[in-house]
């Protein structure tokens, strides 16, 4: 490539793609005029856009750029929290389901095409990635299984059908975000969006979204809050306390808000948990027919019998007589006499 000097352009500036004489008054007319500047600010630009081509085509068919964008490919991208189901998407799920039963083919498969040891890698690598497909697969499949059971996810129920699972399970923990009914701000749209990333941290603990109108006071008596705007914590069906959330807290950022004062206000009322609570079985009631075999069995077994006459306790309980019988005593008694 021709230097400034072998140009004779003058401007002391290096040739390339970003060469310009525009700040230069005068330029543009002595390139119309000189073929000699005007050849060697196009032979730069020529240079320029065929090592840009070549760099486009060695990075599309390079082995390795090709591996990295496969695997880019199989990760869902995340999941967008603006719009929160009544109900569980089941779509959702098995689109998880479906991404996690393609990580362990990819991990079972062997691809001679794209095999990183034609490169003089390390096959250690290559088990290596095999692993973490197969640990990721695994993680997708615990998350769509704890979505599917209303883990990891944030419900947006009404206040009846919230008060209808504390009685069904009381044993959950869950965290309710209560909401105004009227707007939707983004500074909700915030808290939402942090709302369901605290509820994939925290697997054994349910996230509810309430909608609350500030004039319902029946619907927040049975929330036992006085803030349409609050978050509040339940646990064995009972609220724990609740805290409301003011103009103030949400001039902060909603990040910020949850991770400074939220979350460990939830740890201190003892409502997030990280592993899912086993369901409380209630003994079955023993039937009618049970009881009347066991009293049978009971009142057929065998009472006990010492086999000596004049005990007050012979058929009491097991017991043992120690010392000579009647009748060794009977023998003594006349031998003492004769």
């Amino acid at each position: 490539m021709p230097t400034t000097g072998e140009s004779g352009c003058g401007c002391g500036d290096a040739h390339g793609a970003a060469h310009s004489h525009g700040g230069h008054e005068g330029h543009d007319v002595d390139l119309l005029n000189d073929p000699t500047l005007m050849s060697c600010c196009e032979k730069d630009r020529v240079a320029y856009r065929k090592a840009m081509e070549l760099k486009a085509f060695l990075t599309e068919n390079d082995p390795s750029t090709q591996n990295v964008r496969r695997r880019q490919q199989i990760v869902l991208p995340p999941p967008a929290p603006t719009r929160l189901p009544r109900s569980m998407d089941h779509y959702g799920v098995a689109a998880v389901d479906h991404v996690a039963a393609q990580l362990r083919d990819l991990a079972t498969q062997d691809d001679d095409d794209s095999d990183d040891s034609d490169f003089g890698l390390d096959e250690e690598l290559d088990q290596l990635m095999m692993s973490r497909r197969l640990e990721l697969a695994s993680q997708l499949e615990q998350v769509a299984k704890n979505a599917a059971d209303g883990y990891g996810v944030v419900h947006d129920v009404s206040p009846s059908a919230l008060l209808a699972e504390l009685k069904r399970s009381p044993e959950v923990p869950r965290v309710v975000y209560t909401r105004p009914s009227q707007g939707d701000s983004e500074s909700y749209h915030d808290m939402m969006t942090e709302l369901l990333a605290v509820s994939r941290r925290f697997v054994g603990t349910k996230f509810y979204c309430v909608a609350v109108s500030s004039n319902d006071s029946d619907a927040l008596h049975q929330l036992r809050t006085s803030s349409p705007h609050s978050i509040i914590a339940f646990r064995n069906g009972q609220r724990v306390d609740a805290i409301s959330i003011t103009d103030k807290d949400l001039a902060v950022s909603a990040s910020v808000l949850w991770e400074a004062r939220l979350v460990p206000w939830l740890s201190m009322c003892s409502v997030l948990e990280t592993q899912r609570v086993a369901p409380k079985l209630e003994p079955a009631a023993p039937s009618q027919s049970g009881n009347a075999t066991d009293r049978a069995e009971t009142t057929e077994e065998p009472a006990f019998d010492c086999g000596v006459s004049g005990c007050r306790i012979r058929f009491a309980y097991q017991h043992e007589h120690v010392g000579p019988s009647q009748d060794a005593k009977t023998e003594i008694s006349a031998w003492r006499s004769s």
